[in-house]
């Protein structure tokens, strides 16, 4: 069961100090932590000071992880009224059936870098904001779990409200055309490179670099994981990319919400 806006706002309303208390009491502890340090330290140091700081914070209940799974249900293309709003927001989305180690997922996250994940040199940037002058930003997402079979492929767009109908046919079309024809290899081409750079800088700052490293101490992984993905990437064939798109993008389980102001969104149709 998902809340509704109105349920989630009212059932915030009703929490207590008292009640976060007995929830960080009885859920919150280290004893399933996993911790990376980066940087020059000393390795006993450190073991005891985190010894000493969370040795005894241990919950009251086992940890367990929430699996996640995908739900055959219905795609939906509704409009919400945000009556006032200057703004207005287009999403759309579609879950699938895959991790991070299926053989498809580097073709999906080139695909997606392509169509909206590079931002200003992806097609949905290209469409809704530099050529057709609709959008203030436009770009898709896709992520897939490392636990589960449980992907997420999406495209957002912040638009005036009267844009709100032309932004939808922009990205339907856009979507259209790379079903239909695929990718270029100058765009894999291009795309490649600007992935495999930004990873190299991203391993050089210390905060991203800590945070992958813990991140795969759970998955029980090395480096030699991100190391195997990039060489993936790089070995990847235009063919490859364009078969993914058509083996697991489809229009009819893309669902799509927009949000902004009725009266004007409705105004400008043509």
């Amino acid at each position: 069961y998902k809340m509704s806006i109105d349920e989630e706002i009212a059932a915030i309303k009703k929490v207590t100090a008292d009640d976060l208390k007995k929830f960080h009491k009885k859920f919150l502890g280290a004893q399933d932590a996993d911790i990376a340090v980066i940087g020059n330290f000393d390795e006993k140091t450190i073991k005891a000071k985190l010894q000493k700081l969370l040795g005894n914070f241990d919950s009251k209940v086992p940890y367990a992880r929430v699996k996640n799974q995908v739900a055959n249900v219905d795609s939906v293309n509704k409009f919400i009224d945000t009556p006032d709003k200057a703004g207005a927001a287009f999403a759309a989305m579609m879950k699938l059936k895959m991790n991070d180690s299926n053989p498809d997922y580097p073709a999906l996250v080139m695909a997606n870098q392509m169509f909206g994940g590079g931002f200003i040199s992806s097609r949905l940037a290209n469409r809704l904001r530099q050529k057709d002058g609709l959008s203030y930003g436009a770009g898709s997402w896709f992520n897939a779990s490392s636990y589960d079979d449980y992907a997420t492929f999406g495209a957002y767009a912040i638009c005036a409200p009267e844009n709100l109908a032309k932004v939808e046919i922009g990205f339907k079309e856009e979507l259209d055309k790379v079903l239909k024809d695929g990718f270029t290899q100058k765009e894999l081409d291009d795309a490649k490179k600007a992935m495999l750079e930004n990873n190299k800088l991203d391993r050089a700052k210390d905060n991203r670099l800590v945070y992958d490293l813990a991140s795969k101490l759970d998955l029980d992984r090395t480096m030699a994981w991100d190391k195997a993905f990039e060489d993936k990437i790089k070995n990847l064939t235009l063919f490859q990319v364009n078969n993914a798109v058509k083996k697991y993008w489809a229009k009819d389980k893309i669902s799509i919400i927009k949000a902004g102001d009725a009266k004007k969104a409705l105004t400008d149709k043509k």
